[in-house]
Protein backbone atom coordinates (compact mmCIF):
# COMPACT_ATOMS: atom_id res chain seq x y z
CA UNK A 1 0.00 0.00 0.00
CA UNK A 2 1.02 3.19 -0.58
CA UNK A 3 -1.09 4.97 1.91
CA UNK A 4 -2.50 4.84 5.19
CA UNK A 5 -6.08 3.20 4.96
CA UNK A 6 -8.26 5.37 6.32
CA UNK A 7 -5.55 7.98 6.05
CA UNK A 8 -7.36 10.80 8.21
CA UNK A 9 -10.03 9.90 11.52
CA UNK A 10 -11.78 12.14 13.90
CA UNK A 11 -11.76 11.12 17.32
CA UNK A 12 -12.82 11.92 20.93
CA UNK A 13 -11.22 12.71 23.88
CA UNK A 14 -9.84 9.76 25.14
CA UNK A 15 -10.41 7.62 22.12
CA UNK A 16 -7.52 4.68 21.47
CA UNK A 17 -6.17 4.55 17.79
CA UNK A 18 -4.41 1.20 16.15
CA UNK A 19 -1.93 1.06 14.10
CA UNK A 20 -0.84 -1.81 12.36
CA UNK A 21 2.47 -1.28 10.14
CA UNK A 22 3.43 -3.58 7.54
CA UNK A 23 6.74 -4.59 7.22
CA UNK A 24 7.87 -2.15 4.44
CA UNK A 25 6.68 0.72 6.42
CA UNK A 26 7.48 2.43 9.89
CA UNK A 27 5.43 5.77 11.02
CA UNK A 28 7.13 8.63 12.33
CA UNK A 29 5.70 11.84 13.80
CA UNK A 30 5.04 15.06 10.62
CA UNK A 31 6.56 18.02 11.85
CA UNK A 32 4.94 19.92 9.24
CA UNK A 33 1.56 19.56 11.49
CA UNK A 34 1.70 19.83 15.39
CA UNK A 35 1.98 16.50 16.48
CA UNK A 36 2.92 14.29 19.34
CA UNK A 37 6.98 12.76 19.03
CA UNK A 38 5.61 9.18 20.66
CA UNK A 39 4.16 8.89 17.40
CA UNK A 40 6.20 6.20 15.82
CA UNK A 41 5.69 2.56 15.04
CA UNK A 42 8.49 0.14 13.23
CA UNK A 43 8.38 -1.84 10.33
CA UNK A 44 5.78 -4.32 11.37
CA UNK A 45 5.05 -3.47 14.35
CA UNK A 46 0.79 -2.80 15.91
CA UNK A 47 0.97 -0.37 18.59
CA UNK A 48 -2.22 1.56 20.03
CA UNK A 49 -2.25 4.97 21.60
CA UNK A 50 -4.58 7.01 23.29
CA UNK A 51 -4.87 10.98 22.45
CA UNK A 52 -6.55 12.98 25.34
CA UNK A 53 -5.97 16.35 24.38
CA UNK A 54 -8.13 18.16 21.45
CA UNK A 55 -6.07 18.47 18.10
CA UNK A 56 -4.68 17.02 15.10
CA UNK A 57 -1.61 14.83 15.59
CA UNK A 58 -0.12 14.29 11.91
CA UNK A 59 1.81 11.58 10.90
CA UNK A 60 4.31 10.05 7.55
CA UNK A 61 5.21 6.46 6.63
CA UNK A 62 9.02 7.04 6.84
CA UNK A 63 9.94 5.05 3.78
CA UNK A 64 7.46 6.51 1.49
CA UNK A 65 6.04 10.00 3.13
CA UNK A 66 2.90 9.48 2.59
CA UNK A 67 0.60 11.45 5.66
CA UNK A 68 -1.99 10.87 7.94
CA UNK A 69 -3.59 12.49 10.53
CA UNK A 70 -5.68 12.03 13.36
CA UNK A 71 -8.00 14.71 14.89
CA UNK A 72 -9.32 15.28 18.84
CA UNK A 73 -12.44 16.99 19.06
Amino acid sequence: PTAFIPNAVTISPGDVVKFEITAEHFVLPNTLVPTDDVLRVARGETRCFRFDAPGTYGFLCGVHSFTGTVTVQ
